[in-house]
This record gives structure tokens, C-alpha cells and sequence, in this order.
């Protein structure tokens, strides 16, 4: 099989969720066939040579990406959402077609809603496959639920013309991946034409793994790009309202947030609040292994969480509220904590700080469950499986 890899962004080094997945994704894809990726670079072109794992499993062709600011107001006032506008790009279509006449691709698979819209350059008879990280829709739904003003406004606003996009370019896939079956029932509301199938989310368990015990130096850890709006306003959030709560009934409690680019905003909070912010670090095992309980206070975005993967595969105790562990099979109580509640979500972290024996056992659990089901090659079966299922039905 030769595929065609197109995405937003080149994945290495592989330090965001999206990246994530699209990352190993390639590395498992890679070992069925020749496997190519286009991507847009915005800064650095040398980055691929600082990825040597990636470039040897396949060959990555670069276009950049470039301001558009016509293009963007202009899509403000059309029926494009703003962020679909962003990467609407001549260079990148002219790419894709001089890569499909010199390769002959069997599949050109779209990483990411964003580059759906050059489905139209792929020619006949090549399958094609979009991989919908979130769906897109949802997010900004919920965004503009905790936005207010303007703000809220533009959000609602795009999040209506993102689900128009939506259900009218997904039917045109041959297959369409979601990460959970929320999310594909979701879509499938949506868009009732478009076959869908469900994708997991996965984790190296190697890499993420339990180690011998050490002593906590934190009770609490976060981890996430702190750039990313559903990080930011969990952490507000978790400060302003569930923070307080806990140290109401253990004074000496201390938040560290592990992730890059906290706003000046956010590092406010540490003034007032035992919150401590690491920005980017090489890695984020060491802060998690000395943490006594892993939080979150997730109220804003779609797909499912690597964050809690990871601390899972670690064997970390877990609370999280619903919408963060969504479409992961985690059951509240075994694998993890649930609470949406600001009281409950601080009784119940208060509960896993004092109980040493609890977190152990969920950890545990925890730990089983991703190695049973979220491994990145369990997920990759599931991927090929269903484009078996592709596949086989164009020969009929």
C-alpha cells in the first residue's frame, strides 16, 4: 500500500495530544507500506532532521504555511469557519497533486478536519480517510459556554458554521475516524451518510510505565500545553474554584502545572494560590512520578484525553471531571475518580491525597486497562481493520 499522509502540522517532537497521535499513527502505518507526509511548517524547516525516527519510516515533504489575513476576513463574514480558512492554501494543492502523478497513491488519508478541504485534489479512484481528532463543532460549543461577551458571541458563531462544515464535508470520505464512540455518534448525528468508525486514542506503555515508588514532592499535578484554551480554563477553574476548597481542608496543598507557554494571566494565580507553573519541560514523567494524585478539571473540548492515558499507563491516581475522561473506557471508582461538582471534585482529591492505599489501587487498574486496550498498536489494528473494510468493499 502507498499512502499519502496529509496534516496541519509536522508531529515531531510529538508534545500535544493531536501530534501525538498523529505521530504513532505514521510509525504503525509505516510498517505496512510506503508511507508519505505533507504537512505545513510555520517556523523551522530543519525540524525534520531532528526527527530522525520519523524520517526514516517515511518520506516528509514540507509546504509553508503563510498568512492569509484577506482570506481569513473574508471567511469571517462567509460560511467557512475561520479556522478551516487558515489552512486554505494554492501551494499546498499544487503539492498534492504533483505527489499523487509521481507516486501513484493507493490512500491519501486527511489528519485532521482542517485539511478536509483538499479532498477535492485527490484523483479518482484513491481512497481516501479523515481522521477527526475532535469534533471540531463540540469544541467550540463548549468553549463558548464558559466564554462571555464578544467572545462568546464569535464562538457560537463559528461553532455554527463549523457544524455545517461538518456534515457537509465528511460524507465524502470513504471512511471517517473518530477517537470514541461519543464522538462518532456525535458525527453521525451530523452526518448520517458518512461511514465512521472508531479510532482509539492510545498510549506507549513502555515509555509511560510504573516505576518504583518515590516520595511526593507535589500533591497535585496538571499537565497539558498551557496554550491551548481547554487547558487554560481548566486551571482557572481548578484555582478559583475547587482549589480553595481542598486547602479548606488540607492547608499545605500545592498545584504544579507541567506545560508550555502559561499566559501572564495564569501565572497570576501563583501570587495568590500554591499553584506553580513549569512551562516546557524534555520530560513529563519525572513531575508526574512525584505527584501524589494527577487532576482533571477539564469543562472544555472534545475527543479524549492522552493526558489521562499517560498518568494511567503510570499507574497515577486519576480524578477527572466527565467531559475530561470522555469516550474512554474508565469506570468512576475503579480506574479513576469522577466529579463535576466543585465540592465533590474537592472531597474526592482530598480522599486520594489521605489514602495512599486508594491511589494504589486505582493506579493499578489503571495501568491494566491501558495495556489491555490503549496500546498505539491496538489502535493501529483498529485503523487497519476498518480500511480492510474499505478496501475490500471498492472490489465488489
Amino acid at each position: 500500500m502507498k499512502a499519502l499522509f496529509i496534516s496541519t502540522l509536522f508531529p515531531c517532537p510529538p508534545d500535544t495530544g493531536g501530534k501525538l497521535r498523529t505521530f504513532n499513527l505514521l510509525k504503525e502505518t509505516s510498517r505496512c507500506g510506503e508511507v508519505h507526509l505533507l504537512t505545513f511548517y510555520s517556523r523551522r524547516k530543519e525540524s525534520v532532521t531532528t526527527a530522525p525516527e520519523l524520517s526514516l519510516r517515511c518520506q516528509v515533504h514540507l509546504v509553508p504555511m503563510e498568512g492569509r489575513l484577506n482570506q481569513l476576513a473574508t471567511a469571517a463574514f462567509g460560511d467557512r469557519p475561520l479556522s478551516i480558512a487558515k489552512y486554505r492554501s494554492v501551494k499546498m494543492a499544487e503539492r498534492i497533486h504533483r505527489l499523487q502523478s509521481k507516486h501513484g497513491f493507493d490512500l491519501v488519508y486527511f489528519d485532521h478536519l482542517h485539511v478536509a478541504q483538499y479532498r477535492e485534489c485527490v484523483a479518482p479512484g484513491i481512497k481516501t480517510v479523515l481522521d477527526e481528532h475532535n469534533v471540531e463543532s463540540i469544541v467550540l460549543a463548549r468553549a463558548a459556554e464558559y466564554s462571555w461577551g464578544p467572545k462568546r458571541w464569535v464562538l457560537e458563531s463559528q461553532a455554527k458554521k463549523m457544524r455545517a462544515y461538518e456534515a457537509q464535508v465528511t460524507k465524502r470520505f470513504d471512511l471517517v475516524t473518530t477517537v470514541s464512540e461519543v464522538d462518532r455518534r456525535a458525527l453521525g448525528s451530523l452526518s448520517p451518510e458518512a461511514r465512521i468508525q472508531v479510532v482509539p486514542n492510545g498510549v506507549d506503555t513502555e515509555f509511560f510505565s510504573i516505576e518504583a515508588p518515590r516520595e511526593a514532592e507535589w500533591d497535585l499535578v496538571f499537565t497539558g500545553s498551557m496554550d491551548w484554551l481547554p487547558n487554560e480554563d481548566a486551571i482557572f477553574y481548578f484555582a478559583n474554584q475547587i482549589l480553595p476548597r481542598i486547602m479548606a481542608r488540607a492547608p499545605l496543598t500545592k498545584l504544579l502545572v507541567v506545560g508550555r507557554n502559561p499566559s501572564p494571566k495564569l501565572l497570576k494565580l501563583g501570587r495568590r494560590l500554591p499553584v506553580h507553573f513549569t512551562g516546557a519541560v524534555p520530560d513529563v514523567r519525572e513531575y508526574v512520578r512525584r505527584s501524589k494524585v494527577f487532576v482533571v478539571p477539564l469543562r472544555i473540548g472534545g475527543g479524549t484525553r492522552l493526558k489521562i492515558l499517560e498518568a494511567l499507563a503510570m499507574g497515577s491516581a486519576v480524578i477527572s471531571t466527565s467531559l475530561g475522561c470522555e469516550g474512554l473506557d474508565t469506570v468512576d471508582g475503579e480506574h479513576l475518580l469522577v466529579a463535576d461538582d466543585p465540592e465533590e471534585f474537592a472531597c474526592k482529591t482530598v480522599d486520594l491525597i489521605r489514602n495512599p492505599e486508594l491511589r494504589r489501587a486505582l493506579g493499578s487498574a489503571g495501568r491494566n486497562l491501558v495495556v489491555d486496550r490503549y496500546t498505539w498498536s491496538c489502535c493501529a489494528d483498529r485503523l487497519f481493520r476498518a480500511l480492510d473494510e474499505v478496501f475490500d468493499s471498492g472490489k465488489r
